[in-house]
């Protein structure tokens, strides 16, 4: 989730008497980076703050809309989202009423958005109550703590990834999308070293949990910026749900297409 409201008091802090640094933006950054280390697929959710924006919930794809859905969200992750309307409070509290996994990683609605301190907060409530998975102390400088403690919270919500690496250290960015013939898989090299360019990836294998009911046709070609107009064909291997994808050396950019069996 990205908070407008928390958005204000992250550009101009001292305006309102902060003598601390809001880390909002810098949270939202970070995270979503790890997620995308990870091959977790995720929305950017927008929280208006009612003046500037109508505080109700929204996303690129479907614009503005009053309430989060469970089954269309089942995790929703909140990085530092000190300031929020009451009504954003409100769309929070009856998504986590419905069903839906709560992840908050520090600060949450201690204020509204015009900075008022809050004497109550209805997320603590839902929290003492064991329905929201919250870490307060937030360690933005050190990013592998940081990674341990975002991976530690999905499992304990029930996440499991969709897309899994075959590296100690992920190396990739890895964006998954369906199409109407089945699903492509952006696959983006993060090996980049100034002065050098991008460090050619060889013998890299990913995981890919397909959908519920997917069957995957048995040739599953991939086209990169690095290679001649023609695709390639990936050596693919089924177990169960999991398809295990070896691909072809690349230094930039791959796209596998992974289109439904006929």
């Amino acid at each position: 989730v990205y908070s407008y409201a928390s958005n204000i008091y992250d550009m101009f802090p001292k305006w309102w008497g902060r003598k601390d640094i809001p880390d909002h933006s810098k949270a939202f950054n970070l995270v979503g980076n790890l997620l995308l280390d990870c091959g977790i697929q995720f929305a950017g959710l927008f929280l208006g703050e009612g003046r500037t924006f109508p505080d109700d919930v929204a996303t690129s794809e479907k614009g503005a809309f009053p309430r989060l859905s469970p089954k269309e969200f089942p995790y929703i992750i909140l990085p530092s989202t000190s300031h929020l309307t009451d009504k954003n409070l409100d769309i929070l509290k009856r998504y986590v009423e419905s069903g839906g996994k709560l992840i908050i990683l520090g600060d949450c609605g201690e204020w509204d958005e015009k900075h008022n301190k809050r004497t109550t907060n209805v997320l603590d409530s839902l929290y003492e109550k064991g329905k929201i998975i919250w870490q307060k102390a937030l360690p933005l400088d050190k990013p592998d703590l940081l990674f341990e403690q975002v991976m530690d919270m999905l499992k304990k919500a029930g996440w499991s990834p969709t897309i899994v690496e075959f590296n100690l250290k992920p190396l990739t960015h890895k964006v998954l999308r369906q199409s109407k013939d089945g699903l492509i898989l952006h696959i983006l090299n993060k090996e980049f070293e100034e002065g050098k360019g991008f460090r050619r990836l060889e013998n890299l294998k990913i995981s890919l949990k397909l959908p519920k009911g997917f069957r995957p046709s048995r040739k599953i070609f991939c086209y990169s910026p690095d290679w001649e107009s023609s695709p390639r064909e990936i050596n693919a291997v089924l177990k169960g749900d999991d398809l295990i994808l070896e691909l072809p050396p690349f230094d930039v950019w791959l796209i596998a297409e992974i289109r439904k069996e006929k």
